[in-house]
């Protein structure tokens, strides 16, 4: 073999070498969609309460919002829904439904419309418990965090019940 010859078969076998090795290290990672998402909600219209005072009954509407956070608990799952960002509005949507509920079950244990604001934490954990399992079978995602903030009467509702206090 000539001098040519040896020089084709040592660049031949780097090049040989260098493949393997490439082959042999893991290809770089594709930016990965995010694990966790912040959602923010809120009733679209106020939620209606049937409350009782001085012996009327009457219905109170509050605006209810607040924020959760979720992550990913089965990517394969989160994707084949579309990905988080593409299930935000379909969660929103099931939270908001819960506070609908939520709010309606309290004002069937009669709790007093004034009160509706210290139960935001009970309310909060029921939804949570309620939502968490069915999100992880049906989307992979988990509730990390549910807040609900202070409900808030509506302007209109407040002055019926000036109203009514002063009547």
């Amino acid at each position: 073999m000539g001098f040519f010859d040896n020089f084709i078969n040592s660049v031949a076998k780097a090049a040989e070498q260098a493949t393997e090795k490439a082959m042999q290290q893991e290809a770089p990672a594709i930016p990965a969609e995010p694990q966790e998402m912040k959602l923010k909600f809120g009733t679209p219209e106020p939620v209606p309460y049937d409350t009782e005072m001085n012996g009327t009954m009457l219905t109170v509407f509050f605006n209810v919002y607040g924020n959760a956070t979720v992550s990913s608990d089965d990517a394969e799952k989160v994707r084949s829904n579309g990905g988080l960002e593409a299930l935000r509005n379909i969660l929103t949507a099931d939270i908001v439904t819960m506070i609908k509920e939520a709010v309606s079950n309290c004002s069937k244990m009669n709790i007093r419309y004034n009160l509706l604001p210290t139960q935001t934490k009970n309310i909060s954990g029921a939804i949570k418990s309620k939502l968490d399992p069915e999100w992880k079978e049906k989307y992979g995602i988990s509730i990390d965090a549910l807040v609900l903030m202070m409900p808030t009467i509506t302007q209109e509702s407040s002055e019926a019940l000036k109203k009514l206090r002063n009547s």
